[in-house]
């Protein structure tokens, strides 16, 4: 009599999920792995560890463990050998993710501190390295292959030159899972370093830029600016042409000074010629 399996290993709930399915055709099929290996191109052993959640088994060899299965069973359960696809593609972006977890380095990337281009490239290589050395295919894939191709993300990554301009900038913090009010002395940085941007440039940032990070992305162009008041009135109808409403009462997101990264809530802010501050919302004049 055989030996029965080993229980499954759930330490990535995807690996487990996909390593129970596999089995599950398995023994609907009614087939040892023995039996398996007689359908495909790979070693009763390779098949039984592909089914053991303790590994990502390559997608050739899960498609053959339930191609295999599939011709055995009785009701040829297509939807289930099509199920496997996708359940290995979610374990295979979890096992990355938990790779990339597993090799985060500790250092804190320190954009604030950076005074050239030189510096801005070493903060971003640091905010890379934290978020586990992400494949530059993987952060092409999170952000889109437009905005930060393979080739340009390895570039970056590997400190050989810095983004060509802000939204590739945002984009490869975005792939290093750096994004909303966290983008904040990431963007006083690149005001620093490469140029404040135009009123125009700034609308066109305000609409792509999502939630709070464009709410920090305001807060800084008025604290930032040598003429607060000119600036607030600036962003004031920015704020206006992106959201389609009146001047008004509009609520923004406070950006901590002493971290300059933000605030996890949404707080009111008050606006006077000097600057936003913690309070009453903020206040477009008419």
């Amino acid at each position: 009599m055989a030996r029965p399996e080993a229980p499954i290993d759930y330490t990535v709930p995807e690996l487990g999920r996909l390593a129970e399915h596999l089995r599950a055709m398995r023994h609907k099929a009614r087939l040892t792995y023995a039996d398996m290996a007689l359908y495909t191109n790979y070693s009763a052993a390779s098949l039984k560890r592909a089914a053991s959640g303790e590994s990502l088994p390559a997608a050739a060899v899960a498609s053959q463990y339930a191609l295999a299965c599939l011709v055995n069973s009785k009701d040829r359960d297509s939807f289930s050998a099509r199920r496997v696809k996708l359940l290995h593609e979610q374990a295979a972006e979890a096992v990355e993710q938990a790779t990339r977890r597993a090799r985060g380095s500790t250092v804190l990337p320190k954009p604030q501190y950076a005074r050239d281009p030189g510096d801005l490239s070493g903060a971003m290589r640091d905010a890379w390295s934290r978020a586990g050395k992400p494949s530059a295919r993987a952060m092409e894939k999170a952000v889109g292959g437009h905005l930060l191709p393979r080739t340009t993300a390895n570039v970056i990554a590997n400190g050989h030159s810095v983004p060509r301009d802000f939204r590739q900038y945002v984009a490869f913090l975005g792939a290093c899972d750096i994004s909303g009010s966290d983008l904040a002395p990431w963007f006083r940085a690149w005001f620093k370093i490469r140029r404040r941007p135009t009123w125009e440039e700034a609308y066109t940032a305000s609409t792509w830029l999502d939630g709070t990070a464009r709410m920090a992305y305001w807060d800084l162009l008025v604290k930032e600016a040598d003429d607060s008041e000119a600036a607030l009135a600036e962003v004031c109808a920015i704020i206006e042409r992106v959201t389609g409403k009146p001047p008004g009462t509009i609520p923004l997101y406070a950006v901590d000074d002493s971290r300059l990264v933000g605030m996890d809530e949404p707080a009111d802010l008050e606006v006077h010629g000097k600057g936003l501050r913690e309070g009453r919302p903020i206040r477009c004049a008419a």
